[in-house]
């Protein structure tokens, strides 16, 4: 956490330093820092609820991976019906792939279109299957080729 936000030379400081992001000044006591925050349960790494915010006691949290993965800057955020939250979660609210909508958005459809047309039945199963067809053909007799193409990787 100190390192990314204020060695220019750590590999983390365009991401943290560079972007602003700082540590509270009481976090540079490590006991400071445990009694604001105490210890992270197995598997918790600490994370920042508003990723462009400070590491400060009001801005962090201890969170599990899938927390973390979905508070990023990667994300992309959605708002329809007055809601709003990340891509992942409304493919999910409406039975959708994540990459299917993403596709859909990219190819310039609305979000209400791109959430409430239907698939074909079974078209996310199919196109999974094919997906898992093709890796096998593709790793074949120890050879690896790149989709559309018969060159090897």
């Amino acid at each position: 956490m100190h390192q990314r936000c204020s060695n220019k030379k750590d590999p983390g400081w365009k991401d943290y330093g560079a972007r602003g992001i700082r540590v509270c000044e009481r976090w540079n006591s490590i006991h400071n820092f445990l009694e604001d925050m105490g210890h992270p349960e197995p598997g918790q790494t600490l994370g920042r609820i508003n990723n462009d915010g400070p590491y400060d006691p009001g801005n962090c949290r201890w969170e599990i991976q899938e927390q973390q993965n979905e508070n990023t800057r990667r994300n992309r955020y959605l708002t329809w019906g007055g809601r709003t939250q990340i891509l992942k979660h409304w493919a999910k609210e409406y039975d959708l792939a994540p990459r299917r909508l993403s596709e859909r958005l990219n190819r310039g459809w609305s979000v209400e279109r791109a959430l409430t047309t239907p698939c074909p039945l079974g078209y996310e199963a199919g196109r999974a299957k094919q997906c898992a067809e093709a890796r096998a053909l593709w790793a074949k007799n120890g050879n690896r080729y790149r989709a559309n193409s018969t060159t090897k990787k």
